[in-house]
């Protein structure tokens, strides 16, 4: 027999095992078989089609597959070392032609780290309504490595302010202390910022850099890594928005307060005046 025959054959009698496990029963063998005996092919491929014929009515009956061979209904084995699902032309180890669920744990990547989520997940949206602050002091965890601070068109009531971020740790949010860099561009020409008392996400300077409190309001995306550990959570993004001479600004901005500590959240502000309108999104990702 050749080792084709022999794994079919092996498979056959497992998935009998697998059927009287589950307390189904199938025909007697058409052919008699003594073991240390010469096998005519024809009488053990006899016995094996009857127990596939067995074991294809149980499939049906459970799930609707049938065994072909080395195929079960769209999924196809290879020796070679690549199975597919869906495929007969499996490319990978595993190929598979429609959805993948995973109903717990994840997906494990080859450095080890494991993904529960969507890659970009949406934990927190702040909307503004004439607003002092727009503050989440429940995102940053330990759940994601990396999260994003998402402006959507984010109006200050006043003209020619700065967009300011304030960390909290310990409880409160901090008012000093913070390293930074910040600037305003606009004609290729560039104007730095270095404030103290927050981390920038629009940076004030002449009216014709600095937002505008009518158009376009403050957009772009300020990125967070790691907040949660005992070390410095470094801010660092871009935003852009409409300045008074109705051109675009472009804020390049940076910075962290200046204490070891884990972050746990964060208020955005106006330098003076209040938050028109506009939402600030707060995605986690690994």
């Amino acid at each position: 027999m050749t080792l084709k025959g022999r794994f079919l054959l092996a498979l056959g009698f497992s998935l009998l095992t697998m059927q009287i496990a589950e307390a189904q029963t199938c025909p007697s063998y058409p052919n008699t078989l003594t073991n240390g005996t010469t096998a005519d092919a024809t009488a053990v491929m006899g016995n094996f089609n009857s127990i596939l014929n067995c074991a294809n009515s149980s499939l049906a009956a459970s799930s609707g597959g049938t065994l072909t061979n080395t195929t079960l209904s769209g999924t196809t084995l290879f020796t070679g070392g690549n199975v597919g699902i869906g495929t007969s032309t499996p490319a990978q180890k595993l190929s598979v032609a429609g959805t993948i669920q995973s109903t717990s744990g994840g997906v494990q990547f080859p450095d080890g780290s494991i993904q529960t989520t969507a890659a970009r997940a949406l934990l927190n949206t702040l909307a503004a309504n004439n607003s002092t602050t727009l503050s989440d002091t429940t995102s940053l965890t330990s759940a994601y490595k990396h999260y994003d601070i998402v402006f959507n068109n984010v109006l200050p009531a006043t003209a020619s302010v700065a967009c300011e971020i304030q960390v909290q740790s310990g409880g409160n949010f901090k008012g000093s202390g913070y390293i930074t860099l910040g600037g305003a561009l606009i004609n290729s020409t560039f104007q730095a910022s270095l404030p103290t008392a927050y981390i920038p996400c629009a940076v004030a300077s002449t009216a014709s850099y600095s937002p505008n409190n009518s158009g376009a309001g403050i957009t772009g995306t300020i990125t967070v890594t790691n907040p949660s550990a005992s070390s410095f959570a470094m801010f660092a993004g871009q935003t852009n928005s409409a300045n008074s001479n109705g051109n675009l600004s472009i804020f390049p901005v940076a910075g962290y307060w200046n204490t070891a500590g884990a972050v746990t959240g964060f208020q955005v502000l106006m330098s003076s005046g209040n938050i028109t309108s506009g939402t600030i999104e707060i995605y986690g990702w690994n």
